[in-house]
């Protein structure tokens, strides 16, 4: 266990010194300094924040084996009956993708080896939640956590050139064309265990980049890409606003409507639209209006009134719609986007929080929201939205 630790502690401190070879003065990044005053003011602050969230994500959130606890709260539970020190294939694959983009192979094979080592079955199939060493507690997979994963170890691949990430890459395509379909429909699960998969289409599961580019070894992944994309242009709830419908009914052949649109999930929607050619222009509007007259971006909306459905905000919807901004083009609203996000990160010292994005009140730290912040921040410090 103390080998394991020291190992953790070892690619923590490569992993800072990769992102930046020496520590700014916090006079120079702390201060009321927007993000667009100044190229030079813009990067040193972003990388500071950066490192200090992913000091806490190392920290805090990354269990003695690798893997990343679903939150900070230890001992809560969250949705779907997710216990606070279970690792998620979501955080596995959020953590490879930041590793890709900072080019940190360190990070990645740490999340590499807690996949293989631990957490996938001998058949290829990776559980969505399991213990913190890597023991499943579910038979289940998640369609887009095993895109993310397939996805980031191939261009992994790309950039190191390590045969091992791309042989995984193609047994999780492998089962996704195999077990993961239905009628050329990307399916939400599989569950190995009892033999079923879903009936239903999640619309923020398809990743049409990601699916095309496992369709290079599994070519039937093509057709789901192209049935997927049909669905995400005709999911939009009403020309009014940019809200998505999420949920469709294969059998059914019909969309779900939900009383409150989740503001992630729609967002993924808008950054799939944007990655297949689709301009998202109506979301970029609305979320510049939205700020604009109510200062924030609420987690939830009613589709029909454009009115928020709940008082809270989110860090993963602004590290989202950051996401979203750069890969549109639209830097000013990257920026502002971002500097709302960073109004959420606690800069507390002293804090045994510091650098993260934790409730302060309720003290919940979702991976999700503290990985997805790590990756928009990566993405606006490369100004490269592009996968």
């Amino acid at each position: 266990m103390k080998k394991i630790k020291n190992l953790t502690l070892l690619i923590m401190l490569i992993t800072v010194f990769t992102i930046t070879s020496c520590t700014p003065e916090k006079t120079e990044m702390e201060g009321s300094v927007p993000l667009h005053e100044g190229k030079t003011a813009e990067t040193k602050r972003l990388l500071y924040r950066e490192e200090l969230l992913l000091g806490f994500v190392m920290r805090e959130m990354m269990s003695p084996y690798g893997g990343i606890y679903t939150n900070y709260d230890k001992d809560g539970v969250f949705e779907y009956g997710v216990r606070g020190w279970e690792v998620l294939s979501e955080s596995v694959g959020l953590m490879m993708y930041y590793a890709v983009i900072r080019e940190n192979k360190e990070v990645f094979d740490a999340q590499y080896r807690f996949l293989t080592e631990r957490m996938m079955t001998k058949e290829g199939f990776i559980p969505w939640k399991v213990n913190e060493d890597g023991t499943p507690t579910s038979s289940s997979s998640a369609a887009i956590d095993d895109i993310r994963i397939a996805y980031s170890l191939i261009k992994a691949h790309q950039l190191w050139k390590d045969s091992r990430y791309l042989q995984t890459a193609k047994k999780i395509a492998y089962n996704l064309v195999k077990y993961g379909v239905y009628k050329n429909y990307l399916v939400d699960f599989y569950d190995w265990e009892f033999g079923t998969k879903g009936s239903s289409v999640k619309l923020s599961c398809i990743d049409i980049v990601g699916l095309k580019a496992l369709a290079s070894y599994q070519p039937g992944l093509l057709r789901v890409a192209d049935t997927g994309l049909d669905l995400l242009r005709k999911s939009l709830y009403s020309p009014q606003y940019p809200f998505r419908r999420i949920l469709y009914d294969i059998e059914k052949k019909t969309f779900k409507n939900e009383s409150a649109v989740n503001m992630i999930d729609t967002l993924y929607v808008s950054i799939h639209l944007s990655e297949a050619g689709i301009k998202q222009r109506k979301m970029l509007d609305w979320m510049r209006k939205e700020i604009g007259e109510r200062g924030k971006i609420y987690g939830r909306y009613h589709p029909s009134k454009g009115e928020p459905a709940v008082n809270f905000e989110s860090a993963a919807v602004y590290a989202l719609g950051v996401q979203l901004s750069i890969k549109e083009g639209d830097r000013e609203l990257a920026d502002i986007l971002m500097e709302r996000l960073l109004t959420l990160q606690d800069t507390r010292e002293n804090a045994p929080t510091y650098g993260g994005f934790v409730d302060p009140f309720e003290g919940d730290g979702h991976s999700f929201d503290n990985l997805q912040a790590l990756i928009a921040m990566a993405l606006l410090h490369n100004r490269e939205g592009k996968r």
